[in-house]
């Protein structure tokens, strides 16, 4: 439903309000109307952000090969668009591409301040290169979830291990 009132910034504070209620294929929908909308001061840097969020919402979906793609187009527009770098680093480690993950990590270094999610993605890189876990992403995010979690009882609400902050 395309309401020709809605902007693209409109579409995507829709999209922010279903990825914090967990309902993902909704918020990718909208973030999808977002970036469609001919707005002619449409930023780079807004798109950027609507990549990233529904980058972050494929990778709950399962979708992370969609997670890549969106993640590397919204650090094209921004590359100083810190969460891009993470989600990207995420999506690909699941994928099981290491060092690629590693090499995202390297040039995040590089280009933007480094957060907590980034260091623990640096060391999710560096163990699994290492191969001191099996094989299994999900389990290891997951765990690596669990672990960031420790405060809290159980970290099972959140299934992809995926930080929730911004």
């Amino acid at each position: 439903i395309h309401d020709e009132s809605m902007t693209d910034a409109s579409f995507k504070a829709q999209g922010d309000k279903y990825l914090k209620n967990a309902q993902w294929q909704k918020a990718v929908d909208a973030y999808t109307s977002a970036l469609s909308r001919p707005e002619v001061d449409a930023s780079q840097v807004l798109d950027a952000v609507v990549l990233g969020s529904r980058s972050r919402c494929y990778a709950f979906l399962g979708n992370l090969e969609n997670a890549v793609v969106d993640a590397r187009f919204s650090l094209l527009l921004d590359p100083a668009y810190a969460q891009g770098y993470y989600r990207l680093g995420c999506a690909l480690l699941e994928l099981g591409r290491i060092q690629e993950a590693q090499d995202v990590v390297d040039r995040a270094a590089l280009r933007v301040p480094f957060t907590k999610s980034m260091e623990q993605l640096k060391e999710d890189c560096r163990i699994r290169l290492a191969g001191e876990v099996p094989f299994n992403p999900r389990r290891y995010l997951e765990a690596a979830q669990l672990h960031h979690n420790h405060s809290h009882e159980h970290g099972h609400e959140h299934e992809h291990g995926h930080e929730h902050g911004h």
